[in-house]
């Protein structure tokens, strides 16, 4: 759970730096926010907010503009998990 809400401040501190209109500062942001969900899926994938944290996973990877990426985590979000 500390690992996931890690990532989830990550997140939250890369939006942060998007409103700042710093290119550089939003990738790399988005980037470390993307290596802490990716790592809360890789050790945990049983947990029971993984389909949160591949979700979280593929926004990095929409800001990050890296669209495969992106599709290859929103996939790995199981079916009954995809709501909206």
């Amino acid at each position: 759970l500390v690992l996931f809400r890690s990532a989830e401040n990550a997140f939250r501190k890369a939006e942060e730096v998007k409103k700042q209109n710093n290119p550089q500062a939003t990738k790399a942001a988005f980037a470390e926010a993307a290596k802490k969900y990716d790592e809360v899926v890789a050790k945990f994938p049983e947990f029971e907010r993984a389909g949160r944290a591949r979700y979280g996973l593929g926004l990095c990877w929409v800001a990050q503009e890296d669209w495969e990426k992106a599709a290859a985590a929103l996939d790995a979000i199981p079916a009954p998990e995809r709501t909206g």
